[in-house]
């Protein structure tokens, strides 16, 4: 597949006082979709619910008689006796709730397609500053699979990212604070109509080297393992992309431009040849100590690589206007 025609249009946006970002997707792949709306004035919990394929949810009305549950199309999404709704294929529904002589309805959106994206890198790659200012996960446009701790199954991305995948040499501990991922998920998702799912694969204090010899082989590991259970799911897979930040450990070691160019191409390059992804998307440091101009040989390398190299596209570039707290 090409790579970078899929990315010709990214952009970024700052959101929130965070280091958050908006990839641009250049092309929409539309799809069926199942979503759920109640009535005005409905009792029920949701007006409307975004699945992918073998997901369920519990629908309720907020009242003391009798409900009975229908779906007009079961063969999509089913509905038991006490609400559970379980999405079974592509396509869209309507669950009728009817309490007494009154009925509420319930659109759902099912989809059996996604995005599989690995977010790599040192352990910024999940944000700076509080989970609490994350802004809230759109609907149905975001999963995690935990490959470490349950690789089999899936569930809406909450931050902060990566909480207990720490394993071997991969850590980043009380490290993972911040909510870029579930700001990259929404504006993917917002741009793609395609749900992500995504796998952490992060290491504090990591620098070129390390990624280019040995963490790329954990990283890669973990999106295999992640590749197989979604196919197992039964879930088509439209596209496997990395999304990486790193460098301010080599910036702060005064690595030369050719150096990190070098190192950084071995990592994807290595990663290419264990898995299937199509391309890596660059998140450019910033400047984690007040010395910027530690860091000018690092940003440079990464910018110029973008520019040159269709396997890595630049998405943001916002990090270097942050303080050192992001």
């Amino acid at each position: 597949m090409k790579k970078k025609s899929i990315f010709l249009a990214f952009g970024t946006v700052l959101l929130s006082s965070l280091l958050l970002f908006a990839p641009v997707s250049s092309k929409i792949f539309p799809q069926t979709q199942l979503t759920v709306e109640a009535a005005s004035k409905s009792i029920l919990n949701y007006k409307t619910k975004h699945l992918i394929k073998g997901e369920s949810f519990t629908l309720e009305a907020d009242t003391t008689k009798k409900v009975t549950y229908t779906s007009k199309r079961p063969a999509v999404a089913s509905v038991s006796n006490k609400g559970v709704v379980k999405a079974k294929k592509a396509g869209t529904t309507v669950i009728t709730v009817k309490v007494g002589q009154k009925k509420y309805n319930c659109k759902v959106t099912v989809k059996d397609t996604v995005d599989l994206i690995l977010f790599a890198g040192q352990s910024n790659m999940t944000g700076r500053g509080s989970k609490s200012l994350a802004p809230k996960l759109t609907d149905g446009a975001g999963y995690e699979c935990k490959t470490v701790t349950n690789p089999n199954e899936l569930s809406p991305i909450t931050e902060p990212f990566g909480l207990g995948q720490d394993s071997g040499t991969m850590k980043d501990g009380d490290l993972r604070t911040g909510s870029m991922v579930t700001a990259f998920v929404n504006e993917y998702y917002k741009k793609t109509k395609v749900p992500v799912v995504g796998v952490s694969a992060t290491v504090v204090g990591s620098g070129r080297v390390s990624w280019s010899t040995t963490h790329y082989k954990e990283a890669a590991k973990r999106l295999n393992k992640a590749q197989k259970a979604l196919t197992k799911k039964g879930l088509k897979i439209r596209h496997i992309y990395m999304v990486y930040m790193q460098g301010e450990n080599d910036g702060f070691a005064k690595s030369s431009v050719k150096e990190y160019t070098k190192s950084l191409k071995l990592m994807y390059n290595n990663m290419k040849k264990q898995t299937d992804v199509e391309a890596c998307m660059i998140i450019r440091i910033g400047t984690y100590i007040p010395q910027p101009s530690l860091y000018n040989k690092v940003i440079k390398a990464q910018t110029q690589l973008c520019k040159k190299d269709e396997d890595f596209v630049l998405i943001s570039a916002k990090a270097a206007s942050f303080t050192s707290s992001y």
